[in-house]
């Protein structure tokens, strides 16, 4: 009912970009009646026919039925002419091999390394487990061509999303063939499924071959019943090695019986079972009691069953107890002299030498799902990169740390790492750059039965000098020199006297376009009189036409140079960021919301020490003082700083709840909020053009935001509205913020405190204020981490840091302020959402950030409702723009 006709569903398949396997003798449908020699025959050929005919494009083959020849299979779907994916599960035999001159042959595609997994985090786990065994770092199995294959994928049928995605990223890392092995008609399974299987990032690392096809690099074992705190290991006799001496063989009370010693004082233990422990030496214990026969075999009545002791396989490196006499004598004999331990080897067998007993705190071989409680793989990456993933079974409160030096002992040249280079992290399934790291890092907390899976990119140093701080330099130098230019010419134009009103955007006819001049009617203030003026672009009595498009070409001047610095700075402040994160205390950095704090606060501190030098380099002897501020004026100043505190911890806290992709796409929105605002408040006539310049921006915002989307499963409902109810309350607070900084630089009087202050000594006001914010919301959200000493004494290097970002945001503040004077407060919104495109550029070009298409798409229409807008302000003064 459900396949009615299976060309029709391979067909269908197909043209979806899908291919569609086969499974043949399989045991749920396996005959119970032994076929005759030519019924055989006919089996056979017909499900070879059947494949073909109906598209197939894999078989799986497996051996509960009658057809169990794979040689056979092969040569049949071989004779058809068409191309067949063959994979075996795990018990058909004919495995990959070595020949002798070293070629690897394979006559499966796809050959089985385990069994088929239930949708279970532990049954993911042992399947894995079989992977190291293919993927020696000399002699790889699995390899293009011949990929060992951990049964089809339950994606999507796993307990949780978390589950679901640790294990597509266990079968991605270890390059298994990605089949999958779920309902796709099942629209709840493939809700969940969906975002884990068509993340871009993780297929590539499946699909990329580098030389290696991932290993396991580090495991955590757990000290659960039955571990033990050391183990026996067979190992090639070396007399230098510590942990091959010291052994001795103590006799016990019964003639014949003895224990054996290690060099740390604790005996062979060969109660639990295999491998052979050390464990605290016990009185009389059976589990330490061995028999020691003539010819130098070590016996244990195992609850009477006779065992000796042997090296597994005979090479080790577990030591076990087996049935006596299987293997050659010399495997289960040993000797004691010296304080070592050495069994006799297979005599005559050049691949099976006598080995040493050694002292090991690792698990020998293939660790027990119960006893692991976390592990580390990777996969080299083109270009000398490495992926690594962190299962996490059953650590609880764990934050793995990756050391790259560790990484690069287990890959060697494949991960192309020096101890001075720094790596660039990205998180794979976050979609995002973490930061830039040296030494190690800490990757953040993984929960149980979850994972984390990163991208270590090493970053190409010239002469030991990082790309990452030079480019930092290069555009702190840009920006202070931008700065001090621009910052020069604002400063000598500031008028020392009278009053200027601009209300060409106020929404009123009858002030539109009006300019009046008030004050003293000398000439010292006529002359700061027009300097206001021209600086607003207004046109004094008597003044040309010609003068007056001079002078809007000057404000046009001034305001590019203030953007070109304002981003400048703020390509600066976000490189200065990113190189905070190169500690390798990844998760146990300084907190944002004290952070926030402190940059504000020391932002503050350096405006109030410019203020003071470009008051000494411009003021005149004989330019009036700044008076007191009024109740009304300190309430502003107050209000700025609050408003501007509290939107960034709501924006902060928002993250919390939503996805960087919401976010995006809500903050974008705010362009159209500002211009309400404006409007309400008389600052800005919303016009048509102003409305389609808003949504342009909006719809740019939102093809971003799919851009930056992330695959990490939907939050709770609950707490997602409590990430709008933050978001929207953010975006409220920008919007009244910017209005009221428009009211305060274009609305003040000239006389007045707020009228006489630059832009530097109102940034020294506010930043403190929103630095005292931020400290109140660091108590609340970040107590825990303020008050761990050890995370300020982990992270005094990053202290330093902070004048540095402090020095940029000075740089961006002032620039802001000072363009909203010039223009308005929704020109400085439109100006902020079309400085995402140099920021991205820089990420692309500095620390090879991602771009797709909707990035691009969002960019050009991010710039589409720039120029509209602009012509929405040029349209406004005009004089056809003036009647309507």
């Amino acid at each position: 009912q459900r396949f009615p006709d299976l060309g029709v569903m391979t067909e269908y398949a197909h043209r979806n970009g899908l291919t569609v396997g086969w499974s043949v003798n399989g045991c749920a449908c396996a005959e119970s009646e032994p076929p005759t020699p030519a019924e055989l025959g006919q089996r056979y050929s017909g499900v070879v026919d059947a494949v073909v005919g109906y598209g197939f494009d894999s078989v799986r083959l497996e051996l509960c039925g009658p057809l169990t020849d794979v040689v056979r299979w092969l040569s049949l779907l071989n004779a058809t002419g068409r191309r067949v994916l063959v994979e075996g599960c795990h018990w058909v035999g004919h495995p990959p091999y070595f020949q002798t001159d070293g070629e690897l042959r394979c006559p499966l595609r796809c050959p089985g390394a385990g069994p088929d997994v239930e949708p279970s985090f532990d049954a993911m786990l042992a399947a894995v487990q079989a992977m190291p065994a293919r993927a020696g770092l000399e002699w790889l199995s699995s390899q293009p061509g011949c990929w060992a294959y951990q049964a089809m994928s339950p994606v999507g049928n796993l307990p949780t999303f978390a589950e679901s995605r640790a294990h597509f990223a266990a079968w991605s890392i270890t390059s298994s063939p990605l089949m999958l092995g779920l309902d796709l008609a099942n629209k709840s399974k493939m809700d969940v499924a969906w975002p884990i299987i068509s993340n871009e990032e993780v297929l590539a690392v499946n699909e990329r071959w580098a030389g290696h096809p991932g290993t396991l690099v580090a495991s955590k074992r757990l000290e659960a019943e039955g571990s033990a705190p050391s183990y026996v290991v067979a190992a090639p006799c070396n007399a230098s090695d510590a942990a091959q001496r010291g052994w001795r063989l103590e006799a016990l009370g019964l003639p014949g019986t003895a224990r054996i010693v290690s060099g740390n004082g604790l005996c062979v233990d060969v109660g639990v079972g295999n491998p052979v422990a050390l464990r605290a030496c016990g009185d009389g214990s059976p589990a330490q009691t061995l028999a020691v026969r003539p010819d130098g075999a070590l016996v244990h009545d195992h609850f009477g069953e006779v065992q000796c002791l042997e090296a597994e396989g005979g090479i080790g490196p577990a030591l076990r107890r087996a049935a006596c006499g299987i293997v050659p004598p010399g495997q289960q004999r040993f000797s004691f002299s010296g304080g070592t331990w050495a069994d006799f080897g297979a005599s005559g067998d050049a691949g099976s030498p006598p080995r040493c007993m050694a002292v090991s705190a690792e698990y020998p071989g293939e660790l027990p799902v119960h006893l692991i409680g976390w592990q580390m793989w990777a996969k080299p990456q083109p270009g000398g990169a490495v992926a690594v993933l962190v299962l996490n079974r059953a650590e609880e409160d764990f934050r793995p740390r990756v050391d790259f030096g560790a990484l690069k002992e287990s890959l060697g040249d494949l991960f192309d790492h020096r101890p001075e280079g720094s790596v660039l992290v990205r998180d794979l399934h976050a979609r995002k750059d973490v930061g830039i790291f040296s030494g190690s890092l800490v990757a953040g907390h993984v929960p149980v039965r979850d994972c984390k899976f990163l991208l270590l990119t090493p970053l190409v140093d010239e002469g030991g000098f990082s790309l990452s701080l030079g480019f930092a330099v290069v555009a702190m130098v840009l920006s202070v020199g931008m700065g001090v230019a621009v910052g020069r010419l604002l400063c000598c134009q500031r008028p020392a006297n009278g009053k200027f009103l601009r209300s060409s955007d106020s929404g009123s006819d009858s002030e539109s376009r009006s300019c009046s001049l008030s004050g003293d009617e000398d000439d010292a203030t006529e002359a700061n009189d027009a300097a206001e003026a021209h600086l607003a672009g207004c046109k004094p009595e008597g003044e040309s036409g010609s003068d007056h498009e001079e002078d809007g070409t000057m404000i046009c001047l001034q305001a590019a140079m203030l953007t070109v610095c304002w981003w400048g700075a703020a390509i600066y402040v976000t490189v200065m960021i990113k190189l905070t994160t190169k500690s390798g205390e990844g998760d146990a950095r300084v907190p944002p919301f004290m952070l926030t704090c402190m940059v504000n606060t020391t932002t503050g501190f350096i405006s109030w020490l410019v203020s003071l030098l470009s008051w000494a380099l411009c003021s005149s002897p004989d330019e009036r003082p700044i008076p007191s501020a009024s109740r009304f004026e300190k309430l502003q100043v107050l209000a700025l700083g609050v408003m501007q505190g509290c939107e960034i911890g709501f924006i902060n806290k928002a993250l919390e709840y939503m996805s960087i992709s919401e976010r995006t796409m809500l903050s974008n929105c705010n362009v159209l909020v500002l211009m309400l605002t404006a409007n309400m408040f008389g600052l800005e006539r919303l016009s048509g053009l102003r409305a389609l310049a808003g949504l342009l921006l909006v719809l740019g915002g939102v093809f971003q935001g799919i851009a930056s989307g992330t695959e990490q499963q939907g939050p709770d409902p609950q707490e997602h509205i409590k990430g709008y109810v933050f978001m929207l309350s953010s975006m409220l607070l920008t919007s009244l913020k910017w209005s009221l900084i428009q009211f305060v630089t274009q609305r003040s009087s000239a006389e007045s405190f707020l009228g006489k202050v630059t832009k530097f000594q109102l940034a020294a006001l506010v930043q403190p204020t929103t630095g005292v914010v931020c400290l109140l919301l660091a108590i609340v959200f970040e107590w825990k981490d303020i008050a761990n000493p050890g995370m300020w004494r982990e992270q005094t290097h990053q202290l330093f840091r902070i004048p540095a970002i402090a020095l940029g945001i000075t740089m961006i503040m002032s620039s802001e302020l000072k363009l909203v004077q010039l223009t308005s407060a929704v020109a400085t919104a439109v100006l902020m959402n079309l400085h995402h495109i140099p920021m991205v550029l820089a990420g692309v070009l500095e620390f090879h950030d991602h771009i797709v298409a909707f990035n691009i798409y969002g960019f050009a229409l991010n710039l589409m409702g720039g120029i509209v807008y602009a012509l929405a302000r040029k349209y406004d003064d005009s004089p056809a723009g003036a009647a309507h």
